[in-house]
């Protein structure tokens, strides 16, 4: 398949468009990790600042991002998932085998944005429980306070 020029994409009939949509959607889907990986593998800082001032559609915030998430997960740990719940986890700052659990979890069970979203809070809260509970439980060579 040919990739449209310019901003608009064209068919020709039916059949057309049904043969081009599934393609365009995989370059939709991809193609936040193909620039995150471009960006990576830059030769140096001073090629991607090249590569920005070269290509004014480049947002050097959003491409920060694509950065961060494709070095953070990579190709092995890649699910056909949105590319946005891969860039929560990054940005929750979970571990990696947290990560890669929520990520397989949201996959397996067909999990939305907001299930995967709830997922992490959930995470969070249990984590946050556990360690008020740790905070509480005396040291054992400690005796507590009689005027307490």
């Amino acid at each position: 398949m040919t990739l449209p020029d310019g901003m608009t994409a064209t068919f020709d009939d039916d059949d057309d468009w049904a043969e081009k949509a599934p393609e365009i959607v995989k370059v939709w889907n991809h193609s936040k990790w193909w620039m995150g990986d471009v960006l990576n593998a830059a030769p140096s800082a001073e090629a991607v600042a090249d590569l920005h001032w070269s290509s004014p559609l480049l947002e050097p915030l959003e491409t920060a991002t694509v950065r961060k998430v494709a070095e953070a997960i990579q190709g092995d740990r890649r699910l056909d998932i949105p590319w946005s719940y891969h860039q929560r986890v990054v940005a929750a700052l979970l571990p990696d085998d947290l990560q890669d659990f929520m990520l397989k979890t949201a996959a397996a069970n067909d999990y939305r944005f907001v299930h995967l979203q709830e997922l992490i809070q959930q995470w969070f809260q249990s984590e946050r429980g556990r360690q008020l509970s740790e905070q509480r439980v005396m040291p054992d060579d400690k005796e507590p306070d009689d005027d307490a």
